[in-house]
């Protein structure tokens, strides 16, 4: 479970929702190319044209829309989509921003739906938080609101980062699959994006990426990468379910 300090935290960070605010050039690019690999992988790997979606830890709704958006008029889906966040702050700003999609105040590790709901959930960037020895609570219940043939998206930083005091732990890849295949689900596949930079570069960096033209430089970072330098891990699971 999140712990009490952990929530302050994130109650902090959502004063105000900082995921729609205007980015610098250079993490404008970042958060495309990214996209770019979870929509692949959508594409990849999901079975059907009619969808229930449910990010988990969804925040202020920006990932959740931006899947919502791809699947229905990317894919031309049927798509109805849920979020879920501890965070009281970041749902009124979902809600206010996204209201067509039905956001919810729900911890991870209980997740307020039916067994075999969804065709595809998503976790992204929310795995580190969850306190030691409560990842696999937060993982079953993903797997089991999410349908047998459905898809399971799910993001955490790699630990090529350094692990900061919000977070409770980054992952190997091996630690990851480990972990994953534990809790009952088969790995797809597993992607990288953006390259682990020291601390000094990657201060250095931030102020480049405001500078026009002049980020691009340091788009190499922040774009699909080896595992093995990788700062982010993008992983497609499916559920294994007799």
């Amino acid at each position: 479970m999140t712990t009490y300090k952990e929530q302050r935290s994130q109650e902090n960070m959502y004063r105000f929702p900082y995921h729609w605010f205007p980015e610098m050039p250079l993490f404008q690019f970042a958060r495309t190319e990214k996209q770019r690999i979870i929509f692949d992988i959508i594409q990849k790997f999901l079975v059907s044209k009619s969808y229930q979606y449910l990010d988990v830890g969804c925040g202020d709704g920006r990932w959740t829309t931006d899947i919502h958006d791809f699947l229905a008029n990317k894919l031309h889906a049927n798509v109805i989509s849920s979020g879920i966040d501890f965070s009281d702050q970041a749902i009124g700003f979902a809600k206010l921003i996204s209201p067509w999609i039905e956001f919810k105040v729900y911890r991870g590790e209980n997740i307020p739906f039916p067994d075999n709901h969804f065709s595809l959930t998503s976790t992204i960037e929310v795995l580190e938080h969850i306190e030691d020895g409560s990842e696999e609570l937060f993982l079953a219940e993903i797997w089991r609101v999410t349908k047998p043939d459905g898809l399971v998206i799910l993001t955490t930083p790699s630990w090529n980062l350094p692990v900061p005091p919000h977070h409770f732990r980054h992952y190997s890849v091996d630690r990851l699959t480990t972990l994953v295949e534990a809790c009952g689900f088969k790995l797809l596949e597993i992607r990288g994006y953006g390259t682990a930079c020291p601390t000094r570069l990657a201060k250095i960096r931030k102020k480049m990426g405001k500078i026009p033209r002049l980020w691009r430089v340091w788009k190499y970072t922040v774009s699909e990468a080896n595992l093995d330098r990788a700062q982010d891990l993008i992983v497609a699971l499916r559920p294994v379910k007799k």
